[in-house]
């Protein structure tokens, strides 16, 4: 049996900006605020953290400050995959040079690479390096699907110990876990899934909305591994209407408007994403009232 990166649940988190640039004070405030939460582990610039507009050496100095303020406090995954294979091991490589507890790694996008190319991708990233590989499924935003026995031939490779599932498919979902057994970490994708998921059996989730509210993402999931599904359930129920409306608009254009409406000023995203709408920041707004008064998660 692998032993897998982390179990439970990681916040992929918001990259703050300040006049364009990486508010480094603000991260170490964002970073501390999930620690104290319990979260098991934190992914830096995945698709939450606007990987696509981060330059390299940007990538390079949030790694560099990351893994010494984490401190081992949590695991600490940063997002490495990309369309070119040669660029993906450069990533891996340096997240590794830089200490990080493992690689979230995405499927080649635009370029739509066969089932063959993924396992060839996964392959080469295996061999390129040691770290610990979570292989990531997103396909509403590559174009490419991972399919459940391509997904098998990967998580063969030593070093790829979890797999991300964002296809939204709870079907997909079942077959991938009863494929993968123990073999590979389960982690959801999706937040509208998590309960259900967490419930069959997945490791944990790598989550958006645990950005906001990281105590509450954490309770469903403990909740489940304690047995008590009515209460893991009820905290899930309060804590739907913000995941739903996280996706109002382009991740992760709502959850950085929801972290600034919070007292965290993240900034906007970077172009060509823009701030939220007017319309779905007053329904944000609502919707955030309500499940403050609801649930203590402050």
């Amino acid at each position: 049996m692998k032993n897998f990166v982390f179990e439970g649940v990681c916040t992929a988190l918001v990259t703050p900006f300040k006049q364009g640039k990486i508010h480094f004070f603000l991260l170490e405030e964002l970073i501390e605020r999930q620690i104290q939460a319990g979260v098991s582990a934190l992914v830096l610039f995945g698709t939450t953290g606007e990987s696509a507009t981060l330059s390299d050496q940007e990538k390079h100095e949030i790694m560099r400050f990351c893994v010494p303020f984490i401190d081992g406090r949590c695991k600490v995954l940063f997002g490495c995959g990309c369309n070119d294979t040669k660029k993906a091991v450069l990533g891996v490589q340096k997240a590794q040079e830089y200490g990080a507890d493992g690689v979230l790694v995405v499927t080649p996008y635009y370029n739509l690479c066969t089932q063959n190319g993924l396992v060839q991708y996964y392959q080469t990233l295996a061999k390129s390096c040691s770290i610990p590989i979570v292989a990531y499924n997103v396909p509403s935003r590559t174009g490419v699907d991972i399919l459940p026995e391509t997904m098998r031939k990967i998580a063969d490779l030593p070093t790829v110990v979890g797999f991300k599932d964002a296809k939204g498919d709870i079907k997909r979902s079942e077959e991938y876990m009863r494929s993968l057994a123990r073999n590979c970490a389960y982690y959801s994708g999706d937040d509208l899934l998590n309960f259900p998921l967490f419930s069959m059996g997945a490791n944990g989730c790598i989550s958006v909305v645990s950005n906001l509210f990281p105590k509450t993402v954490n309770r469903v999931y403990n909740s489940v591994q304690s047995g008590k599904l009515k209460e893991a359930a009820t905290i899930s129920s309060f804590l739907y209407p913000v995941v739903k409306e996280c996706f109002s608009e382009v991740n992760p254009i709502t959850v950085k408007e929801a972290l600034t409406i919070l007292g965290y000023p993240v900034g906007p995203p970077r172009p060509p994403l823009t701030r939220l709408s007017k319309n779905n920041r007053k329904r944000l707004i609502s919707v955030l009232e309500k499940f403050l008064s609801e649930v203590n998660e402050f």
